[in-house]
């Protein structure tokens, strides 16, 4: 029961919550894999990505003890995540690789999307664009085909990021928008906030800065929520610039 609250807690970002529930099932099962797998996620997901890497570490040589082939390639892709985190992405495309070849194996069609949507992103810090494209194309269309709707969500950030990040803001906000109304049925209220965020960023960019501002804030409101102290950076960040934009327009316009 300790276990499926904290699922349910790290499914809606409160990752406070889930680290203690997790606490608590470790400190009566030390070994519970599954446990230790969620702990490292949690902990990456909270911006301690060396904190995850401790919990994965403990982990893989138990999965690969049982022959836990599920949870070895879920243990790969989180350690490929934190190695990226820490700025080691030659570690992290061996990990990503190495956990998607597992899931292939074993028929884990959204696992495998994982994995591409992390090599994508790998594939296009190295300059590979294309290539990263394909591999988040290939990510969203498995996840349509399994109706993985949370997955969904995120292969559609990740694809509306590579759009943004190529001078494609009108396409990049067909992907957030629709990445947004699914994370409103689903209940992540941090995905939520990193829509509202992108979202609220372009229109910036476009100069829709009233249209930005309700954006961000409102994705500011949900970061304060879950108490994320980098996320809560960035959306003041965000916010400061376009009031700083918008205060600029309205003086210009009454000097007119």
């Amino acid at each position: 029961m300790q276990f499926a609250l904290a699922r349910l807690y790290e499914q809606s970002g409160d990752y406070a919550a889930a680290r203690q529930r997790l606490t608590t099932v470790l400190a009566s099962d030390p070994k519970n894999v599954a446990a230790l797998l969620a702990s490292g996620r949690v902990a990456i997901r909270s911006g301690d990505a060396k904190g995850g890497l401790d919990f994965l570490s403990k982990a893989l040589p138990i999965a690969i003890e049982l022959n836990n082939q599920q949870e070895k390639g879920a243990i790969l892709q989180a350690t490929g995540i934190a190695y990226n985190l820490m700025g080691r992405p030659d570690d992290a495309l061996s990990n990503f690789q190495q956990s998607l070849a597992i899931k292939q194996q074993i028929g884990d069609k959204r696992g495998v999307a994982a994995s591409l949507e992390e090599i994508g992103a790998l594939d296009d810090d190295a300059g590979k664009s294309q290539d990263a494209l394909k591999s988040y194309e290939q990510a969203l269309a498995l996840r349509r085909e399994i109706g993985d709707q949370a997955g969904i969500a995120m292969a559609l950030i990740k694809t509306g990021s590579w759009y943004h990040d190529h001078g494609k803001p009108d396409d990049a906000l067909q992907y957030f928008s629709e990445a947004l109304t699914i994370e409103r049925q689903v209940g992540d209220q941090a995905d939520q906030a990193l829509c509202l965020n992108n979202i609220g960023s372009i229109k910036a960019d476009q100069g829709q800065y009233q249209d930005a501002l309700t954006y961000l804030q409102q994705g500011y409101e949900l970061r304060q929520k879950l108490n994320v102290p980098a996320d809560m950076g960035e959306s003041l960040h965000n916010l400061a610039e376009v009031n700083t934009k918008l205060g600029s327009t309205t003086r210009h316009c009454r000097t007119i």
